[in-house]
Parts: structure tokens; sequence; C-alpha cells
């Protein structure tokens, strides 16, 4: 990222430079984690409702 500012500290103009592929693969990656954050959710929830007895003998 470049920055030209005069001697106030005023942005004069800033660029920004990315690759759009970059840009659309964390998009594609981001929607993912998404679903699985819904379906994680979806899977505790059934959890939560569920009564488990675990028994262990030593």
């Amino acid at each position: 990222m470049n920055r030209e500012a005069k001697e106030d500290g005023t942005v004069l103009d800033i660029k920004v430079g990315c690759d759009i592929s970059d840009v659309k693969e964390a998009e594609k990656k981001v929607e993912r984690l998404v679903e699985l954050l819904k379906e994680a959710n979806t899977l505790v929830d059934e959890l939560a409702s569920k009564e488990i007895d675990l028994k262990i003998n030593v």
C-alpha cells in the first residue's frame, strides 16, 4: 500500500493492490467455514437435548 501525504498529514492518495484470485479463494473458504459452523451449531443443539449415561468399570 502506497500513501502520499502533505506535510500536515492529509492523505492525498491511497493505492492498494491485490490478486483477485486470492480474494475469490478466501471468499470460498469463508463460505465453507460458515457452513461448517452452522452444522456444528446444529450438532451441539442436538447433543444438548440428549441424555447420555456413561459407565466405566476399572
